[in-house]
């Protein structure tokens, strides 16, 4: 059986080896055993998504406003990036805004006066979550913003957690509200598991951002020849060799560095403070198998960590994907009875991109899907045929393909309109009059055309008969 070690003495601060013994009955050297999704504890608010098919693996207390310590740093880095993005390697000097930290808080240890260039700023703020680098930050992002340089410490800070409420609302974010950078307890500083999962996902697509949160160790050189370790607070990330960088400890066989190191985790950020509790944002891939999660006032660190690990595992190893359309997102076409007469008589009916679920390979028999389309726009004839009631648009939202689980409905996935259809118009009922007439008359001219022949006809007869 493996034995782990792996615990961090402080953020931002060098680890220290502790010799953990673990022993599993039945279980190989490198081989842990795997359950089903973890079981979270009732107080702890939790969103997990697969990020491939949308499913939502587990949720609970989802929307519950909950604080969310460190986790604050990616709205952060987010809002940095649009100003910065395509600046990462000029340079910033760390101010005395760095003392408005507290000391004992999470830091990257800066000092002022020291320059970085951005991207490392960044590094320093979502490695090892230094509240220090939250600050230098933001301060020096408003003054790009405003275009002030002597902008006041307090000043810039306000106006960079404007800028962070902002883009909040720009999401859509209706739970979320920032009063700093870097999430130290304010009881006005706030978001949901839910919301913060869409943060760590616009987090995750910025390519940059996504390359930070997934480095173990990442050291920095300055200019008068000192280097900085900053560690990863996320210990999903460290395998034998980063725990070993990271400690100084040289692990003997048999004997590993970290017991919740998973090498499909791609990061992302952790949090924590006395009243929000644990917070863990994390994110694996595993090929077509993509996680992001969120755990929320979590009991600890072991506990948060644990949860993770399984969760990453369980998705792994216990489910599987069930595909509902092709990669153009198509479900099939309909018949349309009523509908515009250049519209065609076909409606193609089609997801955002390729649909699928992710279940549990156990149970992959039984699902099945349903088309169930707005009844205000369409009156269903049969399986295949519907009558349009309403007109719609190319890429309107028409209804929903049900994902049925034991004839339960389970999950919705909106249908969009292929192609547009309208209802008839005055177009549709002249061109029918013309038809109506066109056939009328072609008729009375074969009537005519007949009668005419007829009569011809009984003419030749009666001319034969006189002769």
């Amino acid at each position: 059986m493996k034995q782990r070690i792996f615990v961090s003495k402080g953020i931002g601060r060098c680890l220290a080896s502790l010799a953990v013994l673990v022993l599993v009955f039945g279980v190989s050297l490198t081989q842990r055993a795997f359950a089903a999704m973890p079981v979270f504890n009732s107080d702890e608010a939790v969103y997990l998504v697969e990020q491939s098919s949308g499913e939502v693996m587990t949720a609970q207390n989802e929307d519950a406003k909950i604080y969310p310590a460190s986790t604050t740093k990616l709205m952060t880095a987010l809002v940095a990036m649009d100003y910065v993005g395509d600046k990462l390697d000029d340079k910033v000097t760390v101010g005395d805004e760095i003392s408005l930290a507290e000391s004992d808080s999470s830091s990257a240890n800066l000092v002022a006066g020291e320059t970085y260039t951005w991207k490392e700023m960044l590094y320093g703020m979502l490695i090892p979550s230094g509240n220090d680098a939250a600050l230098t930050i933001a301060v020096n992002v408003a003054k790009i913003q405003t275009g002030n340089k002597n902008l006041d410490n307090q000043t810039a800070i306000q106006d960079f957690v404007k800028l962070m409420n902002d883009k909040a609302s720009s999401f859509g974010l209706t739970s979320t509200h920032f009063v700093n950078p870097h999430g130290l307890q304010d009881g006005d500083h706030y978001t949901t598991a839910k919301e913060l999962y869409v943060i760590a996902q616009k987090a995750v697509a910025n390519q940059t951002i996504a390359e930070i949160v997934k480095t173990p160790i990442h050291s920095v050189t300055l200019a008068d020849g000192t280097t900085k370790k900053w560690i990863n607070t996320n210990y999903l990330l460290f395998d034998d060799a980063s725990a070993a960088q990271a400690t100084g400890t040289t692990f003997q066989d048999g004997v590993s560095g970290d017991p919740y190191y998973t090498s499909l985790a791609t990061g992302i950020k952790t949090g924590h403070t006395d009243e929000a509790g644990q917070c863990l944002v994390f994110s694996s891939k595993d090929n077509d198998k993509v996680m992001l999660g969120v755990i929320m006032k979590g009991a600890d660190k072991d506990t948060v960590f644990s949860q993770a690990d399984d969760a990453i595992n369980s998705l792994s190893s216990d489910y599987g994907r069930l595909t509902w359309t092709d990669d153009t997102g198509v479900i099939q076409s309909v018949h349309i009875k009523e509908g515009h007469i250049f519209d065609g008589r076909k409606l193609s009916l089609k997801t955002d991109g390729s649909a699928s679920s992710m279940v549990l390979t156990s149970e992959k028999n039984n699902y099945k899907t349903e088309i169930n389309l707005d009844t205000n726009s369409f009156d269903k004839v049969d399986d295949n045929t519907y009558r349009i009631l309403a007109s719609v648009t190319e890429g309107q939202q028409i209804g929903t393909l049900d994902v049925q689980r034991d004839g339960k409905t389970v999950r919705q996935i909106p249908i969009l309109a292929g192609n547009q259809m309208h209802t008839r118009n005055f177009v549709d009922y002249l061109m029918f009059f013309l038809f109506i007439v066109v056939v009328v008359m072609v008729g009375l001219f074969i009537y005519a055309r007949v009668v005419a022949n007829q009569r011809k006809t009984e003419r030749k007869r009666r001319r034969r008969k006189h002769i």
